[in-house]
């Protein structure tokens, strides 16, 4: 049985699942896998559980009794961040995670052994993991798959940290006596599923659920994205988690809209695929295009948007414009896939007409039966000078930490207006600053322009 269930834990393409996730055997009874958050950018907590009962009781009507029971619990909680921020054990320096965490437990054993049984054993161990000058925690990936880290070495003192040794208490009840105890264990990463650990808005599908731009309309010197002319280059990005749901769906990321006009440009998931809209959706007026990549639900995306500022003599050019894809967990950045379509020319976006209120979330409104919701953690809209092209590290930064992207790609930047080629110097508090880009972090700010 050991040997079957390493084989399982070490092949990459089979898993190891409680009863509750379907496995039959795998896990003893109420025992819970030790579920871990992994978040690139910060901490994340873990927890495992097991309670367990074993007798010979068969039931009221048998024939033995429960004085022989054994019983165990055991809690585990634990937090994972970076080792850089904990100065306590670990130095500035120090790259990769380090792992900390106690794992509390009590055994009874069996209770028929004497008059007085065997007593209750009780105690915590510390739960850190083992790391080195130039390696946190993981020592395993995946890389056939994701990259996705399968494999740490968990131990209750890291040989690395500062400070002294950190062991494990226990204390029998039975004996009176206290004792140490030390752990050393492998630790193999099975299914990697879920959210990241990111803060953000949840966006109810049943109704109208959106942030909007404070009820001011999206101007020619207030939104990037304003109009589609030569020399005013722009970008939108959105750091969204894709919702499950029961079939066919639409999930609207964000838009401007001129309300009755029929104009519209929009960035959303239709289907488990990539759609932007640009033009008149009363008519044959626009540019369209439609991704070929099917995204998984249930999982966190970074989606970029943008237009070089070329001169566009029809508006066929598409690749003038770009839309890229960006893991949040590995920040690999991939351009999506998929087909433009022209439909005459898309005037209502040329001229500023499609442009109105900019909306992040579910405008227009699509309704999703499944009780997920469309989480969004970012958007940026942003001009850019013409022909800028903002590299794959610039664009990770921008949706994985848009704050430390204002900052390193931004202030003391030259900048411009949308549909202005004068520049200025980027700055806070600084009201052009402020119109040329605009990042709304969601979900530790102020949410008061949320509409439900």
């Amino acid at each position: 049985l050991n040997y079957d269930w390493s084989e399982q834990v070490l092949d990459v393409n089979q898993h190891i699942h409680t009863s509750r996730f379907g496995g039959s055997d795998e896990m003893p009874e109420g025992t819970s896998q030790w579920y871990q958050v992994l978040n690139p950018t910060g901490k994340g907590v873990g927890l495992q559980a097991q309670l367990s009962i074993q007798d010979t009781y068969d039931g009221a009507g048998g024939s033995t009794t429960r004085d022989d029971q054994q019983s165990y619990l055991g809690v585990m909680i634990s937090n994972v961040d970076k080792r850089s921020n904990d100065t306590t054990r670990y130095t500035v320096g120090d790259t990769g995670q380090q792992l900390e965490g106690n794992h509390y437990w009590s055994y009874q054993k069996a209770t028929n052994a004497s008059n007085d049984g065997f007593g209750l054993q009780l105690g915590s161990t510390p739960i850190e993991c083992a790391t080195s000058f130039d390696r946190g925690c993981f020592l395993a990936r995946d890389n056939s798959t994701n990259n996705r880290p399968i494999g740490l070495m968990a131990t209750s003192s890291d040989p690395y940290k500062n400070g002294d040794m950190t062991v494990g208490v226990k204390y029998d009840t039975n004996s009176d006596n206290w004792a140490t105890n030390s752990i050393n264990q492998m630790a193999i990463g099975g299914v990697f599923s879920g959210m990241l650990s990111t803060p953000g808005i949840s966006f109810r599908p049943t109704h109208g659920n959106y942030l909007s731009s404070e009820h001011a309309d999206c101007t020619d010197s207030t939104c990037a994205i304003y109009s589609l002319e030569a020399g005013d280059a722009f970008a939108v990005s959105t750091l969204f988690y894709l919702p499950h749901t029961d079939g066919d769906q639409t999930i609207p990321l964000w838009a401007t809209d001129q309300s009755g006009a029929g104009a519209t440009v929009s960035m959303r998931i239709v289907n488990n695929q990539i759609e932007f809209f640009g033009g008149d959706s009363s008519s044959s007026n626009s540019v369209k295009f439609i991704g070929t990549d099917t995204l998984t639900e249930g999982k966190w995306y970074g989606l970029y948007f943008t237009y070089d500022g070329g001169t566009l003599t029809n508006y066929s050019q598409w690749d003038q414009m770009t839309i890229k894809l960006v893991d949040p967990v590995t920040g690999v950045v991939t351009t999506a896939a998929g087909s433009d379509s022209n439909n005459n020319q898309p005037d209502k976006w040329f001229n500023g007409l499609a442009n109105t209120t900019y909306y992040i979330g579910n405008y227009p409104v699509h309704a999703n039966n499944n009780d997920d919701m469309l989480i969004i953690a970012n958007n940026i809209m942003t001009t850019l000078l013409n022909g800028e092209v903002q590299s794959d590290a610039e664009i990770a930064m921008m949706l994985l930490k848009p704050k430390q992207w204002v900052t390193d790609y931004k202030i003391g930047e030259t900048a411009r207006l949308s549909e202005s080629t004068s520049t200025f110097t980027f700055a806070l508090e600084d009201t052009n600053s402020y119109n040329a880009t605009q990042v709304y972090i969601l979900g530790d700010h102020d949410q008061s322009h949320l509409h439900n």
